[in-house]
Parts: C-alpha cells; sequence; structure tokens
C-alpha cells in the first residue's frame, strides 16, 4: 500500500534457501562425522510486514519484521534433516539506487 510518494506499507511472504558443504572436519569436532564434507540445503520461510519511507528518488529506509514459520537444513547424502523451532525477526535497511 502506498498513500503518497514517500510512504509504503507491504505485508507478505518469503522463502530463502542456500545451499552449503560443510568443512571436511565440522563433524569430527562435534562427534558426528558423517556431517564431516556434507551437503546442505537450508529453507526459511517467512511471514510478516514492514514500511518504507523514500527519502529521494534515490534513497529510502525500509523495516521489516515478521517470524520465521518453518526453517530447517536438508543433509542430502546423509538423509539427516535438521528442524529449528519457529523465531521471529526484524531487519532494517537503507537502499540507494542509482
Amino acid at each position: 500500500y502506498t498513500p503518497n510518494d514517500h510512504w509504503n506499507f507491504h505485508a507478505g511472504a518469503e522463502l530463502n534457501m542456500a545451499t552449503f558443504r560443510t568443512s571436511d572436519s565440522l563433524g569430527t569436532s562435534i562427534g558426528l562425522p558423517r556431517y564431516n564434507d556434507a551437503i546442505g540445503t537450508y529453507r526459511d520461510i517467512r511471514i510478516g510486514g514492514g514500511v518504507g519511507y523514500r527519502i529521494n528518488n534515490s534513497l529510502s529506509v525500509e523495516a521489516d519484521a515478521g517470524y520465521s514459520v518453518n526453517r530447517q537444513i536438508d543433509y542430502t547424502r546423509i538423509d539427516e534433516r535438521v528442524k529449528f523451532d519457529p523465531a521471529p525477526y526484524a531487519s532494517l535497511c537503507l537502499r540507494m539506487s542509482f
């Protein structure tokens, strides 16, 4: 929702994903050697809202907050899944366009 040229408000959902490989000694250091060199896919589903203020045509300030409702890491080669409890999140950013 954009009531004027400076302010905007939004709500929605967001999916964040990343794939990574653990180090060759991570598992050994935590007593679980199967995690050495494991490939993991991280997933985070967030719902929330935010507000933005456009200072001028190229500069704006934005704030977002909400709840991360589904976070987990799937380790494909070792068939292991790590689930995290839901948690709140917040962000504040300065955005510059050029």
